[in-house]
């Protein structure tokens, strides 16, 4: 029964949340057309130099691929960005969220979770799987 496909293997509004572990790739599969929206985030610190340099580059990867952003606002340790293809109110949404978090996509809630898998586009499967293992439900 698990290998049968799911209406959400034939979509390309939802990918799998693995599809989005990287930067690049997640900027990526928004250039592509797979999902919408993406957020980027980027650190302070002498630490955290290399990361920022390789989160940035996706940054301007995307934006020069015709990707649009916002700057999440009230991040209290570097910086964030929504990029986007051309829902700019889901992605404001996501950018509120995110400055209601200090400028993080830190959920505290299962609901909260599955807010942030939809916008971000993941499978509902995966949201799922995510929120059991979180919340142990």
């Amino acid at each position: 029964m698990k290998n049968i496909p799911t209406y959400e293997d034939f979509v390309n509004e939802a990918i799998k949340a693995s599809d989005a572990y990287d930067t690049s790739d997640a900027v990526q599969t928004v250039i592509d057309g797979k999902r919408e929206l993406v957020f980027i985030s980027t650190m302070k610190g002498p630490l955290y130099r290399a990361n920022n340099k390789w989160e940035l580059h996706s940054m301007n990867h995307g934006l020069k691929n015709g990707l649009k952003s916002i700057k999440v606002d009230n991040k209290t340790v570097g910086d964030a960005w929504v990029l986007y293809r051309t829902d700019k109110k889901r992605a404001q949404k996501l950018a509120d969220y995110a400055a209601s978090k200090e400028g993080f996509l830190r959920d505290e809630t299962p609901d909260e979770a599955r807010l942030i898998g939809n916008l971000l586009d993941y499978r509902k499967s995966d949201i799922e799987e995510y929120v059991k293992k979180r919340y142990k439900l």
